[in-house]
């Protein structure tokens, strides 16, 4: 019995997939087939019902999950003490990032990661962040920033910060830097995508303004936020960081809309899947959380 048959049969247990446990764990499907095949010919019994999706664990795999994620804790223990941790379990990490703070955290991911484990390589991976939350739940990516708490099965989410949002103009825009929710829809606005918190305060904030008259458009990309609103195209509704080199070069100007109230910033966290091991994911996401100087929030967790 060899615990990297022991963690092909825990991936496969907390996601349900064979293929999904693969991507997991960077091999291919046949490999994780061939070492469930082992461990249940050594054991003598059938581990998973293969006959349903997602597969599920039969009773006998039930009785082996307790002693397997121990048996895989005490290796991942040994190999901390041993100071082999860094050097292979621990060569390379994927991290998720949503556009609109990828140049913030991902220099800040290296940096952390570099100190912590000098041999570490890391790929980010960056989109939007539903696209990113899937990902995570197939096992393609290790951990996550995303808006939270998450709420999914199986996930946890350590705090990371709260972000302001923000109304940006052109720099040479005719609306005041402070101006009404009245004079903004006069103009054409974009902000996220339509499953976005932004995008749907926005539309409810006009509505429940009587704002009938509006075009609101929305983009997935932060950069192509920032490009229209420098064309002098529309007004943005962006996360600061996003901005933050355009405001400061003044290409664009920062509005308040006084009589329009919306969130005005959003929480992130570090999310990682959590299948009763101590995770890479795991790791990386506690190494980020307490890096950040706001209050630490409960640990969330939805069994």
């Amino acid at each position: 019995m060899e615990i990297k048959q022991l963690e092909a049969f825990l991936a496969v247990a907390s996601l349900g997939s064979f293929n999904a446990a693969a991507n997991r764990l960077r091999i291919t499907q046949p490999a994780i087939s061939a070492r469930i095949r082992y461990l249940e010919t050594e054991l003598g019994v059938a581990l998973f019902d293969r006959a349903v999706r997602p597969v599920r664990l039969t009773g006998h795999g039930y009785r082996v999950l307790d002693y397997a994620e121990r048996m895989v804790d005490m290796a991942s223990e040994m190999a901390a003490i041993a100071g082999d941790q860094g050097k292979s379990a621990l060569r390379r990490v994927s991290i998720g990032l949503p556009s609109a703070i990828a140049r913030d955290w991902a220099p800040k991911m290296v940096s952390l990661l570099r100190a912590e484990w000098p041999e570490m390589a890391v790929e980010f991976r960056i989109d939007r962040s539903p696209i990113l939350r899937d990902m995570l739940n197939d096992g393609a990516i290790d951990m996550a920033l995303l808006i939270g708490p998450v709420v999914d099965p199986g996930v946890r989410c350590l705090p990371l910060r709260r972000y302001e949002q923000v109304w940006i103009a052109h720099s040479a825009s005719p609306l005041a830097a402070r101006t009404t929710i009245a004079e903004l829809s006069a103009h054409p606005v974009i902000t996220y995508s339509k499953k976005s918190f932004a995008f749907v305060e926005i539309e409810n904030a006009l509505r429940l303004n009587g704002v009938r008259n509006y075009q609101l458009s929305s983009s997935d990309s932060s950069e192509a936020i920032l490009s229209i609103v420098k064309e002098g195209l529309g007004v943005g509704f962006v996360l600061r960081p996003a901005a933050e080199t355009d405001i400061a070069s003044g290409a664009v100007r920062v509005l308040t809309v006084s009589d329009l109230k919306i969130e005005s910033h959003v929480a992130y966290y570090a999310a990682y899947k959590h299948d009763g091991t101590r995770s890479l994911g795991m790791s990386v996401a506690e190494l980020a959380s307490r890096t950040q100087t706001a209050p630490r929030a409960a640990e969330a967790l939805v069994p």
